[in-house]
């Protein structure tokens, strides 16, 4: 303000025997700059306040297309992705860029910054990785399907896929000892994360037989009891990226692979898992005697017979030698009689012994018909099965097993795609109310904490501790529209008055 008013002083000190200039020089700063300033005054609040409801709709417009739109960038091979609601899909820059561009068209207030809001949504799209977005249920379960001819079961495809995703989040304190069945599977998995991700050897952990690793932190991934290897047909070999995604997502949730077997309600998953968690040789070789094995005065096996029963023994478990054969040998002579002159073991023959489980009791007392009842899924039933006081001895089941008594013994109830139960409910679980309750707490939060999307909603959901369990993100967000009504669209966003 000092050199505005020296300034001042100095043109009218120059000028003040000018008296025209002097004139014009009055008239200018009485009449004229007044009306100046106050316009340039009201253009530039103008611009400001323009420019702040740009900022204002440019924030809007791009969470709302970010959260509609599932583009993501994959660095490697230089990929942009689409979602299609199930699978991930490549799409084109050009692709993304026109939907951005058409949808500020479409809108109408953000068009004079169109390309700065187009800019800006491609950098964000270029920060989002596939391996952050929770998988869709479909997704899931079209995966799931697809490995069933690798895995006996859905959750030894899932401790398989939790177990990948260990190695993904760096998490490789395990070896996996795996059939040799399985090997391409492991290095079309191995080939697809280096094409997407950049990684070499991602399942350097999973081996095809057992060379003297550490008992404790050695594992056994049960597969279709076969030696033949299985291929990777067109289908699976296209969603490789999907599986990497899911086998993320179930290592986030679980945590490990290890806590994942520690969930299920499928024992015989835990203990083929575990097998030698807990054991050393001698164990192993005791329990063998045990179980495969009795004495009989009289009898004989002789060394080479007695390492085929053991090979039978572990055969029909489905489990490699988990000990070298001279080791194994050594212990066998320190547990029982040894004739050296026969090479044999004396006064001892071979033996075997059967499993039993049970299901329907639990059945009978509590699932009920249902119209119109939430969904039931198969897995559930079964989880609900061990937490019940009568399943204690009789838990024994997978999702297979679980399937076939029901359709046998019930044949009135349908079952979708061997896991989905309609029209029944189970009457320690309601979920209809543990939602409604859910949502009920939710609302007594300030609005602006609420969740503004069922797939928010979700994620809070699965981390409330009050849950019985949580239920699959479909079912969550079928019943979700039912009592949240017109507040919710068809995009999963939840209208903040909803909240009150």
């Amino acid at each position: 303000m000092t050199e505005l008013h020296k300034k001042l002083d100095g043109l009218i000190e120059l000028y003040k025997e000018d008296e025209y200039v002097s004139g014009r020089l009055s008239n200018f700063i009485m009449e004229l700059l007044p009306n100046y300033l106050e316009s340039y005054k009201r253009k530039d609040e103008e611009r400001t306040e323009r420019k702040e409801k740009l900022q204002e709709a440019e924030t809007l417009f791009m969470g709302t297309f970010m959260n509609r739109n599932r583009y993501v960038y994959l660095s490697r091979p230089e990929q942009f992705l689409d979602h299609d609601g199930t699978w991930w899909q490549a799409c084109s820059e050009d692709d993304i860029q026109y939907k951005i561009l058409s949808s500020i068209t479409q809108q109408g207030d953000l068009v004079p910054w169109k390309h700065k809001a187009k800019i800006s949504l491609m950098k964000q799209v270029k920060q989002r990785n596939p391996l952050e977005f929770i998988p869709e249920s479909s997704a899931i379960q079209g995966t799931l399907g697809m490995l069933t001819m690798f895995f006996p079961s859905k959750n030894s495809a899932k401790y398989f896929l939790t177990a990948v995703g260990d190695c993904m989040r760096n998490n490789k304190t395990n070896t996996y000892i795996i059939s040799s069945s399985l090997r391409e599977l492991i290095r079309e998995i191995d080939q697809a994360y280096f094409t997407y991700i950049g990684a070499f050897t991602l399942l350097s952990n999973f081996k095809q037989k057992y060379h003297g690793h550490d008992y404790k932190l050695s594992r056994f991934v049960k597969s279709q009891p076969t030696k033949d290897i299985h291929r990777v047909d067109n289908e699976l070999s296209k969603r490789m990226l999907d599986l990497l995604c899911i086998a993320n997502h179930y290592s986030c949730r679980y945590g490990s692979a290890d806590r994942f077997l520690t969930r299920v309600t499928e024992p015989s998953l835990l203990e083929y898992a575990f097998f030698l968690k807990d054991s050393s040789p001698d164990q192993l070789v005791t329990t063998f005697l045990k179980e495969a094995t009795t004495s009989s005065v009289g009898s004989s096996i002789k060394i080479k017979h007695m390492i085929f029963v053991w090979k039978k023994y572990l055969d029909e478990r489905h489990i490699p030698s988990p000990i070298f054969h001279d080791d194994l040998v050594g212990i066998l002579k320190e547990k029982l009689e040894y004739n050296e002159d026969t090479d044999s073991f004396t006064g001892i023959f071979s033996t075997y012994l059967p499993i039993v489980s049970s299901f329907l009791g639990f059945w009978e007392t509590n699932i009920k018909e249902e119209v119109d009842a939430p969904e039931l899924e198969i897995d559930e039933v079964i989880a609900l099965f061990s937490k019940s006081n009568g399943s204690k001895t009789s838990s024994h089941i997978t999702d297979e097993l679980a399937v076939e008594l029901i359709t046998h013994t019930y044949p009135n109830v349908v079952i979708e795609d061997g896991k989905t139960i309609i029209n029944h409910v189970c009457i320690t679980w309601d979920k209809e109310n543990e939602v409604r309750t859910f949502l009920s707490e939710l609302s007594t939060n300030e609005s602006s904490s609420c969740p503004t999307n069922l797939y928010e909603a979700y994620e809070r959901y699965t981390s409330r501790k009050a849950n019985m369990m949580n239920m699959s993100k479909c079912c969550f967000e079928d019943i979700c529209r039912g009592e949240i009504g017109d507040k919710v669209n068809k995009y999963g966003e939840i209208n903040s008055e909803y909240w009150g």
